[in-house]
């Protein structure tokens, strides 16, 4: 693939156009998505032309884009965490129903070091306040669910991570490596972590790591819910149950 000036392939400059569409961000013009990718103007028309000609992007009546409905089909239907979504659906719902709370599924990167979530299920409870979004990231450090599967990964994985310090993507706060190295014994020692404040100074987080048949961590499930609005014991039985139940589930799945 023939590189840019600037040293970038065009599948890269493809992607920081794919990456200009977030929630708020649906429907963007040429002109915006030039602006947000950072691409010359020349370059991102050309490459919005050709997205929408193999149907990875749509053009509306307005003139704006957005991702097209191709993109969904293709991207969805062969991927792996949407088989893992929709096997931890019913597990949710249930969770969801007996403690009335925000529940969600997320998954690690660890490259990145931040988590990934995939599913969630929203609490009754109007005046919770949450950072995590479907599809949307947060770091790895910072979450009941990134350190509870940080906990559970293998120790090369562990020392990979936690070898240089962790920038918060939210307060621009820096935290040292080996200091969340440090909570990880006990935390795997638990099985379960439950962060008090955290993102939200309000809220109470509980979270319990998933695995596959070899016994590798794959996502997590966690519980939010305002301090005084939970059983923190309870939640805890109620997701470990909720995290047992789904790694039967991934266990019996041959594509894990």
């Amino acid at each position: 693939m023939a590189n840019s000036p600037s040293g970038e392939t065009v599948l890269q400059r493809t992607m920081r156009v794919l990456h200009c569409f977030d929630a708020e961000n649906a429907r963007l013009g040429a002109s915006e998505i030039a602006r947000r990718s950072g691409l010359p103007s020349s370059t991102a028309h050309r490459l919005v032309v050709e997205l929408t000609s193999v149907k990875l992007l749509e053009r509306f009546s307005d003139g704006k884009y957005g991702i097209g409905t191709h993109a969904w089909e293709t991207f969805v239907r062969a991927n792996p965490l949407e088989r893992m979504r929709l096997q931890a659906q019913t597990i949710l719902s249930d969770v969801r129903e007996e403690l009335g709370q925000y529940v969600c599924l997320a998954v690690p990167d660890f490259v990145d070091r931040t988590i990934l979530y995939v599913e969630r299920f929203d609490s009754t409870d109007s005046q919770l306040r949450l950072l995590g979004r479907h599809a949307g990231r947060l770091d790895l450090h910072t979450t009941s669910l990134g350190l509870v599967m940080l906990a559970f990964a293998s120790p090369q994985t562990i020392k990979e991570v936690t070898s240089s310090p962790f920038k918060d993507s939210i307060s621009g706060d820096f935290t040292d490596g080996a200091a969340v190295a440090a909570m990880l014994p006990e935390i795997r020692a638990k099985g379960h972590f439950v962060l008090l404040g955290g993102l939200i100074p309000e809220n109470t987080a509980v979270a319990a790591p998933i695995f596959d048949r070899k016994g590798v961590v794959r996502a997590a499930v966690g519980v939010v819910a305002r301090n005084d609005e939970i059983d923190v014991n309870q939640a805890v039985s109620v997701v470990l149950d909720a995290c047992q139940k789904l790694s039967v589930r991934l266990q019996k799945d041959s594509l894990y």
